[in-house]
């Protein structure tokens, strides 16, 4: 979680990330949902550490269309015999007209926006494991 470049690849819509502080990082991102697409500024922080095995991620977001989103997801991280395991429970809502319009839709979205994170996540720690040894 401490490189921005595996957060970029991550999150799907990615701009920029911003790195704060070893805890707090900035990210321009869009998300597009139907035909409307959306353009967030989002506070993702990391809490309840407990390295290696667990933290919390939480993300605060704000669009210029008065949409807001803001979630967590709990990780946990575990040994396992081809590696390390990680599992992930949240909650993610997103705000304003969009909500309002389809809530139900957006719900999904959201959803699928988190696990596509956390696939996306695991994939790119992987690819930079022999990266992050040398």
């Amino acid at each position: 979680m401490n490189s921005p470049a595996v957060l970029e690849k991550s999150i799907r819509g990615c701009e920029n990330v911003t790195k704060m502080s070893e805890e707090e990082w900035i990210i321009a991102m869009a998300i597009r949902i139907g035909p409307i697409k959306s353009s967030f500024a989002v506070q993702l922080l990391l809490q309840n550490l407990n390295p290696p095995d667990y933290y919390t991620l939480r993300g605060i977001g704000q669009s210029g269309l008065a949409e807001s989103a803001q979630g967590f997801a709990d990780v946990s991280l575990t040994d396992a015999e081809a590696g390390t395991e990680l599992s992930y429970n949240g909650e993610f809502q997103i705000g304003g007209t969009l909500s309002n319009i389809a809530p139900g839709i957006v719900s999904g979205v959201a959803n699928r926006v988190s696990a596509k994170f956390f696939k996306r996540f695991a994939e790119c720690v992987v690819e930079a494991a022999p990266l992050l040894s040398e």
